[in-house]
This record gives C-alpha cells, sequence and structure tokens, in this order.
C-alpha cells in the first residue's frame, strides 16, 4: 500500500490537518522520508505557516511522524526545513485530552483557512487541475434536462423541428413587401419544405428571413392595352390608306 493510500484512511480528526498529511505522503520517498518547508507545504495546502506548525505539532503527537530539525548551514542560522519520518502503518495516538483522535479539531487561527465540510471541495495531491461538474446554475439559468429536451424535441446541439405556431413577425413582413412577395404564400412553402425534410435549425426566424430574400419577386400585371387605343379612329384614316 502506498503512502498516500495509507495517509488517505488515517483519521486524524480535522480536515486541514488531513490535507497536511497528505502534502507530507505526497512528498515522501519510498522510506516515508520527505523535507518540504513550512512554506511550501502552506502554498500547496493554502493556509499560513502558523497553522501548517501547528498540524506538524499535532500529527507528531499522535505518532504518525517524527520530526528531525536541520540547523542552518549559517552557523546554525538559515532557511533549512526539517526532515520528516512518516510513520503510517500504525494507529495514530489520540491528540490532546479528549481520547478520540476522530472527533478532535484543534481551533482554527485567524490567519487560517478553516475546514470545509467534506462536500464543500475536494482535494487532489496531483498537480492536474480539478474539473468540477457542471450544475444547472452554471449555464446561465439555461440548463435543459435530457428528459426536456426529448419531450419538446430538441437536439443534443440546441435545433428545433419546425414550430407547430411558427407564424411571421414585423422583420418577415418588411422584407416580404421589399421583395413583393406574397408572404402567406411563401409561409406555406416554407412549412411544406422543411417539414416534408424533417430538418432540424437553430434559428427558424432567421431560416424565413432567409427564404425570403431568396423569393422571386412578383409584380402585379398592368392591364393589355387594346390595339383600338393606339390607333386612330377609322374615320380619321385618309380613304387612301383604309384597308
Amino acid at each position: 500500500m502506498t503512502l498516500m493510500a495509507k495517509a488517505m484512511g488515517v483519521k486524524v480528526g480535522n480536515s486541514l490537518r488531513k490535507l497536511v498529511l497528505l502534502k507530507l505522503a505526497d512528498n515522501a520517498n519510498d522510506k516515508g522520508e520527505c523535507w518540504p518547508s513550512y512554506q511550501h507545504i502552506a502554498d500547496q495546502c493554502e493556509c499560513s505557516k502558523s497553522a501548517v506548525r501547528n498540524h506538524i505539532d499535532a500529527l507528531e503527537e499522535m505518532g504518525l511522524l517524527e520530526r528531525e530539525n536541520r540547523l542552518g548551514n549559517n552557523n546554525g542560522k538559515g532557511n533549512t526545513s526539517n526532515v520528516y519520518y512518516l510513520n503510517l502503518d500504525q494507529p495514530p495516538m489520540p491528540y490532546g485530552d479528549t481520547g478520540v483522535c476522530h472527533q478532535m479539531a484543534s481551533p482554527v487561527l485567524s490567519d487560517a483557512t478553516p475546514p470545509m465540510p467534506p462536500d464543500g471541495t475536494r482535494t487532489s495531491h496531483s498537480f492536474e487541475p480539478v474539473i468540477e461538474p457542471e450544475t444547472p446554475n452554471s449555464t446561465g439559468g439555461n440548463f435543459i434536462s435530457p428528459a426536456a429536451r426529448k419531450h419538446l424535441g430538441i437536439s443534443v446541439d440546441g435545433k428545433i423541428p419546425f414550430p407547430p405556431k411558427f407564424s411571421p413577425n414585423d422583420e418577415h413582413r418588411q422584407i416580404a413587401n421589399q421583395r413583393g412577395a406574397d408572404i402567406d404564400s411563401e409561409l406555406s412553402s416554407f412549412r411544406d419544405h422543411y417539414m416534408a425534410r424533417g430538418i432540424y435549425l437553430l434559428d427558424w426566424n432567421a431560416a424565413f428571413n432567409v427564404w425570403l430574400r431568396n423569393s422571386r419577386q412578383t409584380y402585379s400585371q398592368k392591364p393589355k392595352t387594346r390595339l383600338t387605343e393606339i390607333l386612330p379612329a377609322t374615320s380619321d384614316i385618309p380613304p387612301g390608306f383604309r384597308g
């Protein structure tokens, strides 16, 4: 069993303390040794250095790790990190005076990250981003369940069949007037064309706009001019030119 799996199964009584333990296990070698700095652990666990120190003290008191303090290279000064030896094979000792480790949680410092509920966050010991599941509210309030999509006849990509109550709007009528088209006749042809083919579209209003713009112009026929209206009366034609 790996150290990460062992650390995951240990009850330490505090969510942030558990996160610190997981971070140590993630950095440890096969012998259970690791030496991350307080600042590195704090950055990875998103908490303060003081909170990291307190939780490492608690883990040491519970017997889950041993700490070796290392002196700095400059006459005992410097930022040399401690060495931690993890001991996750034995059940943890009770922390404090409660006697029950899973019921004990140390006070949260003012500059520390408060414990999160089990369903409030997810912890990953890798550097890969955690992708949260999409919720109805995350789509801007336009979420439609799969059952509702099936009932309404909406496809996966949002396309819908020809609406039964589709009717021309003001824009359609304006285009029809500009083209000299009979909008009722065009609507009938438009409906029959798409319903006969079972076509699904995203925007039927826009589709009808295109249909109208592509329609042929129709002009009212002028009455035919009679020949008698052009030629003069027979009485006005000279005798030599009459038929």
